[in-house]
């Protein structure tokens, strides 16, 4: 009994550094631009890439702002085991209907290996779609973003709307703060 449990401790072991080994990290860079309908989102856009995960919890990769002209530009690093291909996905934080929405939009897998994706089209936020849901969020403070890899950006236009003006003071001009309440919500990240 005592030599089974020694060989299940030493599989174990094994199956760990085995996934460990072949979880070899992955790197991408999302380019995009988001819209509400045919104009630029009058408040803060943020965006966040994850790595989505099947059975637990998804990876994060990266987050930021939308610039003022809907432009993002988003790069991180994730891994999945048995070195696998990441699932990168976008989930957008948008008042484009003049509520808090949630828009999830993967990314393709095939674009990982280029180790970039430019979306060909606008992301139109004001279309219902099953991955926009209502969604209470609070837009982080510029300062406490955090950051992947700290790769600059490749245009002026991608630069994030908190780096070209005072988000905050945009933000309640446009009738949003942190304390904004709604009816409904779905507080899930």
């Amino acid at each position: 009994m005592r030599n089974v449990n020694f060989n299940l401790a030493i599989f174990g072991c094994l199956c760990i550094l085995l996934v460990t080994v072949q979880s070899a990290k992955q790197c991408m860079t999302v380019y995009g631009q988001v819209k509400c309908g045919s104009r630029a989102p009058e408040t803060p856009v943020f965006i966040k890439l994850y790595d989505e995960d099947t059975g637990g919890p998804d990876d994060w990769m990266d987050e930021g702002y939308a610039s003022k002209s809907g432009y993002f530009q988003l790069h991180g690093c994730a891994s999945d085991p048995f070195g696998t291909t990441i699932d990168p996905m976008l989930r957008i934080y948008h008042m484009c209907k003049g509520e808090g929405y949630r828009r999830t939009v993967v990314v393709p897998k095939e674009s990982v290996k280029a180790g970039e994706y430019r979306f060909n089209a606008t992301i139109d936020l004001n279309i219902d779609e099953e991955r926009n849901v209502q969604h209470k969020y609070e837009l982080p403070q510029c300062s406490s973003l955090k950051t992947s890899t700290g790769k600059p950006y490749e245009k002026e236009k991608f630069k994030p709307i908190c780096l070209t003006l005072n988000k905050r003071t945009q933000a309640v001009k446009n009738g949003f703060n942190n304390n904004n309440k709604q009816s409904k919500s779905n507080n899930k990240t």
